[in-house]
């Protein structure tokens, strides 16, 4: 009665009731057979918010169960606690064992269940081997007319489909083979559940990599709005945090961060949030766009522990966006070392695309601001060939900027004008700024002002867009250079004589109440000017008025060219 009512509890999207129903059921009289199986149901109650107590539970479990069909359930819940669970101590490699157990007790023509069986077990240990490299080491990829053609009509043989899909790009084969692959492994996507995974995860990840950002967004709003009521929390925050992955590659800077925040909050009232090292990867980069480095280095500062025994695959994004933050502070000495241990990481995990891992030209940069153009010219060289081959514009258009800012004369400038046409149609916004910010430097070193204005003040409407305001302000200072006014596209000068006032009061210290007051106009009105200043300076709020407004005079002051 117990189990039928927890059932019926989870049915409703309650799953502590279920959970309070199943451990009441633990303390009447069982057999071993019944306890496992109890066990069981209330390690995928638990599951659905609380991983450490779904991993204690699913753990228990497996000691009993002796039917491969519900230890095939357990291994998967417990992999999927383990994906949304930090801090485990739970022994992958022990994992790791009991799913190859399994696998090796079923073959692949013993009939069509224990096939299915033997894909779902081959499927989490692809999760494990990506999660952590360590426990499996690296597969390899597939190779496009080699492999056989697998198919594409049950679960487990699209859960084949997406891990192929996914090796493939992580080892830089061409975007086109991945996409047939995981369009293949995608079609008519079966609803989330325990026994899929770990399918939407690879088909999420290798969505977002390859730039498909529309059709991931609308799998991730499929799933938010699937689950919805079913009291999957933990679920939930990685969804967001997903969502704020989405934002931060299209370029969408306030939104990125905002979204990320909101996911912070949650872990700060439940403590329970997922993936806390990714969160932190994408506020690290998302503040460091906005100047905000002091804010950067406290979040960064609860995470920089070398020396870990065990790398995730969060590691190495954490360290590039670690080096970003340590080259923001001028040192990039020390941002060198961290993209050369995240570029060991990969390497070792055999990751080499430049669309997952772009250490290589994340570390051009700092090469280039110590001086040593011949190592830059290598790594960009390396990326660059990396980048044509898995054939991502993304990817191509940062490599082909980094080559192009590393090689001197019209071979650079040519490079910097093909990354700005490779962008050009990408959902990559922000990388399209840089590119456009490094293409109008050029042209303005070669004296065509004409050119670099054109350029420049194009990449400055983008970045403004994106709330990129180190960009903004980088593109506004060279525009001026090269004799442009900050116009009326959305750079500063665009403020209206309202938005000018309302600044310029708010930046003195003036509240709204007592800005509307001042100027007798109502507290909405004070609002929306306040609203465009920011949109239009590139800002995300009152701290960066004062520091963007004396910019917008400067700039002012200094522009009385007229642009031709």
């Amino acid at each position: 009665m117990l189990r039928r009512a927890a059932g019926q509890a989870l049915h409703r999207g309650a799953p502590e009731t279920a959970v309070t129903y199943l451990r009441a059921a633990l303390h009447q009289p069982l057999d071993d057979a019944e306890r496992a199986r109890v066990l069981l149901e209330l390690g995928t109650a638990a599951s659905h918010y609380d991983a450490a107590l779904a991993i204690s539970c699913v753990t228990g479990a497996l000691e009993e169960l002796t039917d491969e069909t519900a230890r095939s359930d357990a291994l998967g819940v417990l992999a999927y606690s383990l994906l949304l669970s930090r801090g485990s101590r739970t022994d992958l490699s022990d994992v790791d064992r009991k799913i190859a157990a399994l696998c090796d007790r079923r073959t692949a023509d013993s009939g069509a269940a224990d096939r299915e069986l033997a894909l779902r077990m081959g499927a989490l240990r692809a999760w494990m081997e990506f999660e952590r490299p360590s426990v499996t080491g690296p597969a390899p990829a597939p190779s496009p007319g080699t492999d056989d053609d697998p198919a594409d009509r049950t679960a487990g043989e699209r859960q084949l489909l997406a891990i192929r899909a996914f090796r493939a790009l992580r080892a830089a084969l061409p975007a086109p083979y991945v996409a047939g692959l995981i369009e293949r492994a995608s079609v008519n996507l079966p609803a989330f559940s325990h026994d899929l995974f770990p399918l939407h995860y690879f088909v999420a990840q290798t969505l977002l990599y390859l730039d498909e950002l529309d059709t991931a967004d609308q799998l991730n709003r499929h799933l938010t709005r699937e689950i919805s009521g079913r009291g999957m929390e933990l679920l939930v925050s990685s969804l967001m945090l997903y969502q704020a992955g989405l934002a931060l590659r299209r370029g969408n800077i306030t939104e990125a961060l905002a979204t990320a925040e909101t996911a912070a909050d949650r872990a700060s009232s439940t403590g329970r949030l997922p993936y806390a090292l990714t969160l932190d990867t994408l506020r690290i980069d998302a503040l460091l766009a906005q100047g905000r480095t002091e804010a950067a280095e406290r979040i960064a500062g609860a995470h920089a522990v070398a020396g870990q025994a065990e790398v995730a695959w969060e590691r190495p994004r954490f360290l590039m966006s670690l080096a970003a933050l340590r080259i923001a502070q001028g040192n990039p000495r020390a941002g060198l070392s961290l993209l050369r241990e995240c570029g060991h990481h990969c390497e070792a995990a055999g990751t080499v695309s430049p669309a997952m891992a772009p250490w290589r030209s994340r570390s051009v940069a700092a090469h280039l601001a110590l001086g040593d153009t011949a190592s830059a010219r290598a790594l960009a060289e390396q990326e660059l060939d990396l980048a044509r081959r898995c054939r991502i514009p993304r990817a191509l258009g940062v490599a082909l900027r980094v080559t192009g800012l590393a090689t001197s004369g019209p071979q650079g400038l040519d490079l910097l004008a093909e990354a700005v046409d490779v962008l050009g149609p990408a959902p990559a916004r922000l990388e399209l700024a840089r590119a456009l910010d490094a293409f109008g430097a050029a042209l303005l070193h070669r004296d065509d002002k004409r050119g670099a204005r054109s350029a420049l003040r194009r990449g400055l409407d983008l970045a403004v867009g994106c709330g990129a305001t180190v960009l903004a302000a980088r593109l506004q200072e060279r525009l001026h250079l090269a004799g442009g006014r900050v116009g009326r596209a959305g750079g500063a000068g665009a403020l209206t004589a309202g938005e000018e006032r309302v600044g310029t009061l708010a930046a003195q210290g003036y509240s709204n109440k007592q800005i509307a007051e001042l100027l007798v106009v109502s507290l909405r009105t004070v609002e929306t000017h306040l609203t465009g200043a920011y949109r239009k300076l590139g800002i995300a709020g009152r701290p960066y008025l004062a520091a963007a407004m004396a910019a917008a005079d400067r700039s002012r002051q200094g522009s009385g060219t007229a642009d031709s």
